[in-house]
């Protein structure tokens, strides 16, 4: 669910970091909200995006199974501020990074090197 154009694409919401652990680790939501310690509701409205896991259980899930506390909070909280305001990925991605694309300055503005016009083309080889 990476729809911030390359310029976030390392950053998950919980909802997407619990369908991945799930699936990769072969847990059911059951077996992970009991080792998290939350009731299954609970656990499944996280996994909806529905509701946003607190900081400190961001970092118990990441202890548990693995990833960036920082990165899985991160996509969590934008996608909850896109929610609440309306802002597409494009606009969110242009308030974050300050560029109209939201790409690097290196990737926007390439351009073809100039060609010297003065160098002569000369056959090498055998004509």
């Amino acid at each position: 669910m990476d729809d911030c154009g390359g310029a976030c694409t390392s950053m998950m919401t919980a909802g997407e970091y619990l369908q991945t652990v799930a699936r990769m680790q072969g847990l059911t939501f059951r077996a992970m909200a009991r080792a998290l310690r939350v009731d299954p509701a609970v656990l499944r409205r996280w996994r909806r995006d529905l509701v946003a896991p607190s900081w400190r259980q961001v970092q118990a899930m990441t202890t548990l199974w693995g990833g960036d506390p920082h990165v899985i909070f991160l996509g969590t909280v934008l996608a909850r501020f896109r929610q609440q305001t309306g802002m597409s990925p494009q606009e969110t991605r242009r308030l974050l990074t300050g560029r109209p694309s939201g790409l690097p300055r290196k990737e926007r503005r390439r351009r073809p090197r100039p060609v010297d016009r003065d160098q002569l083309k000369l056959p090498i080889g055998p004509a």
